[in-house]
């Protein structure tokens, strides 16, 4: 376990070295689901995203319990790690997610919300940062419930902590993570 700990710090440390994490001025770029936020443009969209409005499929709640994941039990508590070994932890959850699937996941920092005009759809997440605070990375979350917002949820850059199971899902864009069945615990 802590070689596979060490071979992910070590790539993610190398990837970010190559990458740059983007401009090392720019601390509060991140990327949720098919958009980044932050930096100087605000939110900009993905040029992998359709430009088209796209149409929502809503689910009944049969459909969505019968696709909700199994937890399975084990729990991982980023707040537990070092800043270096999270982003590390959460770069192999984007990276392999089916290693992650059905585990409850406890994660803190910045909530953030955003309204994606071409669904209509809305995206809530914890953003984690690495040590130096140059690469960020949300991990989106659906609340547990019938939550509204913005009555039930955090102001944006609110810290927070969340638990829930961590899933993946696929949209028109590609294949995406959350944790569903959420809590926030403060």
């Amino acid at each position: 376990m802590k070689r596979h700990i060490a071979v992910i710090a070590a790539a993610s440390i190398l990837c970010g070295t190559l990458t740059a994490c983007g401009d090392l001025g720019d601390t509060d770029t991140i990327k949720i689901g098919n958009s980044t936020f932050g930096g100087d443009s605000g939110v900009s969209e993905t040029t992998t995203a359709p430009t088209e409005k796209v149409n929502i499929v809503e689910t009944t709640a049969a459909q969505k319990e019968e696709s909700k994941p199994e937890s399975t039990g084990e729990i991982l508590d980023l707040r537990e790690l070092s800043p270096t070994v999270v982003y590390s932890e959460v770069f192999a959850m984007m990276n392999e997610p089916e290693s992650y699937e059905g585990k409850t996941i406890i994660a803190k920092g910045p909530f953030s919300h955003y309204d994606d005009d071409r669904t209509g759809q809305q995206y809530y997440a914890v953003i984690v940062k690495d040590a130096t605070a140059c690469c960020a990375q949300g991990i989106e979350f659906v609340l547990y419930g019938d939550k509204k917002y913005p009555d039930d949820y955090p102001e944006d850059g609110e810290e927070v902590t969340v638990t829930g199971i961590f899933n993946t899902y696929e949209d028109v864009t590609g294949k995406y993570v959350q944790l569903v069945d959420a809590e926030i615990l403060e």
